[in-house]
């Protein structure tokens, strides 16, 4: 997949959910950050969406790329 939403909580743990359209990812993450409590927005470390560099989940470069939108970045709202 293309796109990819990146959700990285203060406890170490990273989820991750991969869309074909920048559209289809940017649509839901920003839905998944407007649910979110407060509370919850500060248990985030990072929220955001990248494009990714290699689609190839196999890729070691499939979690770097572009950032296409970003709610909270190292701690930081944006």
């Amino acid at each position: 997949m293309n796109y990819i939403g990146l959700d990285c909580i203060n406890t170490g743990e990273l989820f991750v959910q991969e869309f074909k359209t920048k559209k289809e990812a940017v649509d839901i993450a920003t839905k998944s950050w407007d649910a979110l409590s407060d509370y919850d927005r500060s248990l985030r470390d990072s929220f955001y969406v990248i494009k990714s560099l290699d689609p190839n989940v196999k890729s070691k470069k499939h979690l770097d790329g572009d950032i296409v939108i970003a709610f909270k970045l190292m701690g930081n709202e944006t």
